[in-house]
């Protein structure tokens, strides 16, 4: 039997607290300071010229966010998060862009024009040209601000259940896919000077480069990311380009491998929003470390999924998940949240199929959360699944 972990945010809030969770994130972004600096990225703190390009932003995503309460009003009152925000921005991105057409958000982002001709003064035009600019600026916005605050000096806490389990030699190699951009996961290996597959060679020229092949070539434990990562950056020049991950200081440059001088791509590679996100799953890096997670659940050996963190609201996730429940009786999920029914609230099957999975013994709980697992607990629970 093949064992896999499907992790989400919920496993590192005991490192960030309630900061880190989607609710503190969110007021993070609309209420800190920022500034756009001259290479487009966008810093927290004051603007060195006391002009920040993030107020005008703040100010529309702030508006957004009005927008989008009064419409979960009606639906259950459901939080609005930067996620929910970031979705409705991608939107008006793609109509302005002509990255995807659709007829009904022409009457939104008309709305949204209005809203903004009220913030600048006296258009848009003033600061970021057109609405295309201004909601490519937001979405970069949301992704820098995103990325600085998940990457902390934090020593991660409340991972030492899981890392037991993933580091165990009784159940094979053992695959982690996790939807966080944190990487505190890394971390905690690190500090414990374990090893982990991520996908990335061994430093060169400054960088950790991304080679696919290299999760078949050790039988290392194996992660992968499949809402992309915060260290995760594109760097090219005129004759060469890769995702790597950053090795250099203040005072180094990234070299390509031939010793080359790289221009490198921000903001970081990240998936935000919420329904957008499936259309990110086909290309690139992303789209890799989603033929594993695809490839795994069609592994007949696989019939264990340790699923804690999840917030179970990724509809493509929990489509794959569902399939694979239905595909045999065998194929269980072991659930490690102290509040499980809550899921049954959540935008997935588990809304109506949770009570029928546990009768027929295709869910199994422990009502904890993650953190206050004890030594051996999770391992011992995962080997009476397997007996």
């Amino acid at each position: 039997m093949k064992i896999l972990l499907l992790l989400g945010s919920g496993i590192s809030i005991p490192t960030f607290g309630s900061d880190g969770d989607c609710t503190g994130l969110t007021r993070r972004i609309l209420e800190d300071e920022w500034y756009r600096a001259t290479d487009a990225l966008y810093l927290h703190g004051t603007a060195p010229n006391q002009h920040s390009d993030a107020i005008p932003i703040q100010m529309l995503l702030k508006r957004l966010k009005y927008i989008a309460e009064d419409y979960y009003r009606l639906r259950g009152n459901w939080q609005v998060t930067y996620e929910d925000l970031y979705y409705l921005i991608d939107q008006i991105y793609n109509e302005e862009s002509g990255g995807q057409d659709n007829p009904a958000v022409v009457p939104f982002r008309d709305q949204i024009q209005t809203i903004a001709l009220d913030i600048f003064t006296p258009s848009p035009v003033a600061s970021f040209g057109n609405l295309r600019d201004l909601s490519y600026e937001a979405i970069n916005f949301i992704k820098c601000a995103v990325s600085y605050y998940l990457n902390v000096e934090e020593i991660p806490f409340g991972l030492d259940g899981l890392i037991e389990l993933i580091n165990s030699k009784e159940f094979g190699r053992i695959d982690t896919f996790t939807l966080n951009h944190d990487i505190l996961l890394e971390q905690a290996f690190s500090i414990k000077t374990l090893k982990l597959n991520d996908g990335f060679e061994k430093e060169n020229q400054y960088v950790r480069w991304y080679s696919p092949n290299l999760f078949d070539a050790t039988d290392l434990p194996r992660i992968f990311k499949l809402h992309g990562s915060i260290n995760w950056r594109y760097m090219q020049n005129n004759d060469w380009g890769n995702i790597g991950i950053p090795c250099w200081t203040e005072h180094q440059k990234p070299l390509s491998p031939d010793g080359k001088n790289l221009y490198v791509e921000d903001p970081p590679i990240i998936i935000a929003g919420t329904y957008n996100k499936e259309r990110q799953y086909y290309y690139d890096i992303i789209a890799d470390m989603h033929w594993h997670f695809y490839s795994s659940l069609r592994n007949k050996s696989t019939q264990l999924i340790v699923v804690t963190g999840y917030g179970w609201n990724d509809r493509s996730i929990n489509g794959r998940l569902r399939e694979w429940l239905l595909r045999s009786n065998e194929n269980k999920i072991l659930l490690i949240h102290q509040h499980p029914e809550s899921v049954t609230k959540s935008k997935s099957f588990m809304n109506y199929d949770y009570k029928r999975l546990v009768e027929n013994k295709q869910l199994f709980v422990i009502t904890k959360w993650p953190s206050e697992l004890e030594s051996g607990e999770l391992v011992e629970k995962v080997k009476e699944l397997m007996a």
